[in-house]
């Protein structure tokens, strides 16, 4: 009796297991379609100048999709995003001399137009390579893409592990473009734990002499890279960085008071993300600043006038 109960617990469970496994679509292995293959190689081919490919537009594709799969693993959505970005990029900057990629603070998911503080400076940094003869593209990079919640605490974590796993993905893509673009110059740019995301891409980058980095109020807890392709904006407000200095006392009357910024502003009609209303004392890299500005004005002359 005992046997016979445990034969028919086994068949309940292995159909149980059967039936789960039939309503399952298991992640396989991504690659794109024929087609697909056709509308990349298409569009680096259509949309470069002669003579800019530096490798054939089949081998571009062919590097990309390993590194997609590489960074993004098996799922579908996030490798063919990652490709249509990445290849998007070279694109765009295949008859360029500088990228700039444009990193926020907070979670990183700020669009520059939104951005009252560090959006300018970048644009600025943009409008003077101009002026020094230098075509430019303009990238906005975003560390979490969706804001939500699951992607804001994978952000924090993130934060505390000096960003890791996560600085490899945009190591990765510059080492990408500047492999296939070799005359082609990247300036990674962020402010707050942007510039904490910068800093720890550089040190990945530190030999490739393609890239620079211009970074504002480094928190206390990066261990900021010295170079001479890093300009470091830390201290240089009208008042001491208390969040560059690790001002604990500071930070926290900066901490509590921002849920009631966060009220102040959407009774304004200018509404702000919480984290974008934490603004700890002196951590202020607006253009505006005459020491930021000489700063990021001396860096960009003394390496590119």
């Amino acid at each position: 009796m005992q046997r016979q109960s445990k034969i028919i617990g086994l068949i309940i469970i292995l159909s149980f297991l059967i039936a789960f496994s039939s309503s399952v679509q298991w992640d396989a292995e991504w690659s794109p379609t024929p087609e697909e293959l056709d509308y990349y190689v298409n569009s680096i081919t259509d949309s470069l100048p002669p003579g800019k490919i530096s490798a054939s537009a089949e081998l571009l594709v062919e590097q990309a999709y390993d590194l997609a799969t590489k960074l993004s693993g098996s799922e579908p959505t996030k490798c063919k995003d990652f490709m249509d970005k990445l290849l998007g990029t070279y694109s765009q900057s295949a008859d360029k001399d500088f990228i700039i990629v444009y990193n926020s603070g907070g979670y990183g998911n700020h669009p520059i137009g939104h951005d009252d503080q560090w959006g300018p400076v970048v644009e600025k940094i943009e409008s003077i390579l101009e002026e020094l003869g230098y075509a430019c593209s303009l990238i906005e990079y975003k560390r979490t893409e969706s804001g939500n919640l699951p992607d804001k605490i994978e952000e924090i974590k993130d934060i505390f592990n000096s960003y890791h796993s996560k600085a490899k993905r945009l190591a990765s893509e510059v080492e990408f473009l500047t492999q296939n673009l070799p005359e082609v110059r990247v300036i990674i740019t962020g402010l707050s734990q942007g510039a904490g995301y910068a800093n720890e891409v550089m040190k990945l980058l530190e030999t490739n002499l393609q890239v620079y980095s211009i970074e504002g109020g480094l928190p206390f807890f990066h261990e900021g890279l010295s170079s001479e392709r890093v300009l470091n904006l830390n201290e240089k407000g009208t008042i001491p960085d208390a969040l560059n200095q690790g001002n604990v006392w500071a930070l926290t009357k900066a901490y509590l008071s921002a849920p009631f910024k966060w009220v102040a502003f959407r009774l304004q009609g200018n509404p702000r993300s919480l984290s974008m209303c934490w603004e700890p004392p002196g951590h202020i890299y607006h253009w505006e600043n005459p020491e930021v500005r000489s700063q990021i004005i001396a860096f960009l002359e003394n390496n590119f006038g």
